[in-house]
């Protein structure tokens, strides 16, 4: 499998059914060759589910709706997972991000893990501190715009409000 986009809620199947492929996951990844994670939108009953998805292959994750009942450590853990489940994460995508400075860390701190070889855009509505944007305003011209392509939405949270 290369790609999975759920285009509506993980509704349809029960929380069950996931604890029981997530329990035969844990050596490996369920889907080691899935390239792009795209959830719609993320709940709290499926949130410590989403590793069950990712690998060391996973290069996108598109994830534009996160539940605004969720608890911002789950998510801030979530985010700060990422670059070690997915090491080489070309695209990341994360909007209607829970607002807290715990949920600005975990982003930051995503960033700053992130394998900046291999990024190429980064999409989220939060701020970052100002270690992230100094890394961001660090890169060379050249590579801002041929290698890694980071959008309106972090430039506007980094040029204004740094934490």
């Amino acid at each position: 499998m290369r790609g999975l986009r759920e285009l509506r809620s993980l509704d349809v199947l029960s929380p069950e059914v996931f604890s029981s492929l997530l329990s035969r996951a844990v050596e490996e990844p369920l889907f080691p060759n899935l390239k792009t994670l795209g959830l719609w939108r993320v709940t709290k009953e499926y949130i410590p589910l989403v590793p069950l998805f990712l690998s060391h292959g996973t290069i996108a994750i598109n994830i534009p709706s996160f539940e605004s009942d969720l608890s911002k450590e789950v998510v801030a853990s979530m985010i700060a997972a990422f670059p070690t489940l997915c090491p080489n994460l070309q695209k990341i995508s994360l909007h209607s991000l829970p607002r807290d400075p715990i949920i600005n860390a975990a982003v930051s701190g995503m960033l700053l893990s992130n394998n900046r070889n291999t990024l190429q855009s980064f999409y989220v509505d939060s701020p970052l501190t100002k270690e992230a944007h100094d890394v961001i305003c660090g890169l060379p011209a050249s590579e801002k715009t041929t290698n890694t392509y980071f959008t309106s939405y972090v430039t506007l949270f980094t040029l204004f409000p740094l934490i």
